[in-house]
């Protein structure tokens, strides 16, 4: 009963981060192929503000709660952005407005000290399996298995920045 209410409100969560800013990250890949600088840096930057969030419950509880649908949704994101950079981390007028936003998004959690190792690993989470989320139910649901194949990943990922 209690996984069920997790599915669920994990599943009404994604919904509406589908029809707002979830979308808008879809789109800026599908429609552009993240060429533009503007996208390259709003997609570094989300993805910035999910690991540093992310990174917060990872300081305080040594490691993330996965019962937190917010974590959930962070972690999607985190999914969501990697799969953005690994699309395009060859393209070298993205990768640097990608960079730069993912320093700002993370309000400098994530630096120059530190940055080659975050993309490393970030590249490591796109290929764990785990795939976008979709708005659909069936995309939902596929995302819930996606976080437990990226979980070891974004974990890895955490403990790069510190105690």
């Amino acid at each position: 009963m209690r996984k069920t209410f997790y599915i669920f409100a994990f599943v009404g969560a994604l919904s509406l981060c589908g029809m707002t800013s979830c979308s808008t990250l879809g789109g800026a890949s599908n429609s552009m192929g993240m060429t533009s600088t503007a996208n390259a840096s709003s997609a570094g930057s989300t993805l910035g503000t999910a690991i540093s969030s992310l990174y917060g419950q990872y300081k305080q509880n040594g490691s993330i709660p996965l019962t937190n649908v917010s974590n959930l949704l962070l972690m999607q994101q985190v999914i969501n952005n990697a799969d953005v950079y690994k699309q395009n981390y060859t393209n070298s007028q993205f990768l640097g407005s990608f960079a730069s936003g993912l320093v700002t998004g993370s309000n400098n959690l994530v630096n120059s000290s530190n940055q080659s190792s975050v993309l490393s690993s970030v590249l490591n989470i796109a290929n764990s399996g785990a795939s976008v989320a979709s708005p659909t139910t069936s995309g939902v649901m596929d995302s819930v298995s996606s976080i437990s194949k990226a979980a070891g990943s974004i974990n890895t990922l955490m403990s790069l920045l510190g105690n």
